[in-house]
């Protein structure tokens, strides 16, 4: 359960940081020591991050990342058993879990770069929800869009 659950819950939560998270940070509270020292972010609901499960976008990348970690399990018994059966076996799960991999990471990957981001106007330093900012910051950024 743990190869499963964890890389999924993994995925979902590194997801989190393109589609958001209902917590604060205050960093005036870092010199406030309590009982468990100093607090500086905080939940904003008693789920304490379950509810991004209820995005569909957190799922696509939680199935990306699982399904990545069976491809490379797949290869790694590819390239070190030394039994036939075996490793006609793993390249045929390679396929199995490669291909869903790419579905659901590009499915996010496509639906992030098409999603509203926040950006600033230069002049008036007004905060705004731009379309397609991520698609806006990598056209911008031709090198950046390179090096992905």
């Amino acid at each position: 359960i743990n190869g499963v659950l964890g890389t999924f819950l993994l995925g979902a939560a590194v997801a989190t940081f393109f589609t958001g998270s209902e917590f604060t940070v205050n960093k005036g509270n870092i010199v406030g020591l309590g009982d468990a020292g100093p607090v500086i972010s905080q939940w904003q609901n008693p789920l304490h991050g379950i509810e991004a499960l209820g995005d569909a976008r957190n799922w696509f990348l939680g199935l990306a990342v699982l399904f990545l970690a069976r491809t490379l399990a797949s290869l790694f018994f590819v390239n070190r058993l030394n039994h036939d059966i075996l490793v006609d076996r793993s390249r045929k799960f390679t396929l199995y879990n490669g291909v869903p991999f790419v579905v659901f990471f590009l499915a996010f990957l496509i639906w992030t770069l098409v999603a509203d981001g926040y950006a600033v106007n230069p002049e008036t330093k007004v905060v705004f929800l731009e379309p397609a900012k991520y698609l806006h910051n990598f056209l911008d950024m031709p090198l950046v869009l390179i090096v992905f």
